[in-house]
């Protein structure tokens, strides 16, 4: 079992290694200049010092609460994705019911700035959201959050395990 757990995780860290190979000799062969071999040598010393960090202060974290503010992050991320999908069936002409624009923050914040390129990439923001985007990362933002958050800041919500009563030697004979 213990060398099981291990095994997988070589082959987790060797299969991410290999996709980052993957795609950086992608963009190394679109002749990018020297900001792309500049950017994954920051982002390989950011990763290395946040190893180095995690693993000093491992201990010290409280890795309840870390969890539970990345698992809200993760969330945040899915409801983006799922407003991008709406906005990618729209744009493959399979789903077009909802698309008034809501509001339209391209002159405040456009997607093809810095800051608006960011939220996009991580959170799926857009800068003249649909109602149907709205709507998708909406319904499903709050369900899910409220469940999240339901079972990690009440302990009464959670499931106890119930341990069996002492056998004792009387009940046996």
């Amino acid at each position: 079992m213990g060398t099981d757990v291990g095994r997988h995780g070589i082959f987790a860290v060797a299969r991410e290694g290999l996709e980052t190979v993957v795609f950086l000799m992608a963009t190394f062969q679109q002749k990018v200049g020297i900001q792309a071999p500049l950017g994954a040598l920051l982002g390989y010393a950011a990763a290395i010092a946040v190893g180095i960090g995690i693993y000093q202060g491992g201990i010290r974290i409280n890795l309840r609460k870390f969890f539970m503010w990345t698992g809200a992050f993760i969330i945040l991320v899915a409801a983006g994705l799922s407003a991008s999908a709406i906005r990618a069936l729209h744009e493959a002409g399979i789903w077009n019911i909802g698309q008034a624009v809501v509001f339209d923050w391209s002159s405040t914040l456009p997607t093809h700035g810095l800051i608006g390129s960011i939220l996009a990439g991580i959170f799926g923001y857009s800068d003249a959201p649909t109602v149907s985007e709205i709507l998708a990362y909406f319904g499903y933002l709050i369900p899910t959050l409220l469940l999240f958050f339901s079972n990690s800041f009440f302990p009464g919500n959670r499931v106890k395990q119930s341990t069996p009563p002492p056998v004792r030697l009387s009940d046996r004979l």
